[in-house]
């Protein structure tokens, strides 16, 4: 009987081949030996190649925050039969709103764990929404108080640039409002932030915008001489 020896296929080649998805990526020679009754017939068989990938999806994040491995997750698309796994490191997003090489590596298997490949997801950085504060004197109207910190956060929202084409921002809730029957800086109001993009994917962040409550200032009234004051004169 004859003897068949399969050779060896080099790691530049398969390299070459495998770096993009898809069937038929390409055909690779696969050196075969023969041996009958002891002599060696040498020839090449070939290979057509079919990669399997995942497909992904960019994730976004808000600059400071890390990606949540859930939505990383949920943002891959496996190949055939593959399982997606858990995301490798996690990046640090500071500084890098704009940014197009933020990625989170996640590993996904086939073949029962025996092939592995290792997929990149995009991460989109948003800017983060970061209002200036209010100012109100001590005792103020709690409901006029919370119109007024939700115009200063979509003041801010306003000013954001460096915004994904399509991506809006929208102040949807101001869910804090701090007391102010003492003077001082008070626990920030906390107001939640709404990112979404033309694809209609949302994401929601919760801020804070800083209170400082101060005294009353009283403005002298200065009338003639036996007038009498009405009310509305104190309350100016």
């Amino acid at each position: 009987g004859a003897k068949v020896t399969v050779g060896d296929v080099t790691e530049e080649v398969l390299a070459k081949l495998t770096e993009k998805k898809g069937t038929n990526t390409g055909t690779v020679n696969v050196p075969v030996t023969y041996t009958v009754d002891g002599k060696d017939y040498t020839t090449t068989i070939p290979v057509t190649v079919n990669v399997k990938g995942s497909d992904t999806k960019p994730v976004y994040v808000v600059e400071g925050d890390k990606p949540d491995p859930k939505d990383v997750n949920k943002a891959v698309t496996p190949g055939e039969g593959g399982t997606v796994g858990n995301p490798t490191t996690l990046p640090d997003t500071n500084g890098k709103v704009g940014s197009t090489d933020v990625t989170v590596d996640v590993p996904v298997t086939y073949d029962n764990g025996k092939v592995t490949e290792t997929v990149k997801v995009p991460v989109t950085v948003l800017p983060k929404v970061s209002p200036e504060g209010v100012v109100v004197p001590k005792d103020s109207d709690p409901d006029k108080l919370k119109e007024l910190i939700k115009k200063q956060a979509e003041d801010a929202a306003g000013k954001l640039t460096n915004l994904p084409n399509g991506v809006k921002v929208t102040v949807t809730e101001v869910n804090t409002v701090p007391g102010t029957d003492e003077t001082g800086n008070r626990t920030p109001a906390t107001v939640t932030v709404e990112y979404t993009d033309k694809d209609g994917n949302k994401i929601t962040k919760v801020i804070e915008v800083p209170v400082n409550v101060v005294e009353p200032k009283a403005t002298p009234i200065i009338v003639p001489e036996r007038t009498k004051l009405t009310k509305k004169d104190v309350e100016k």
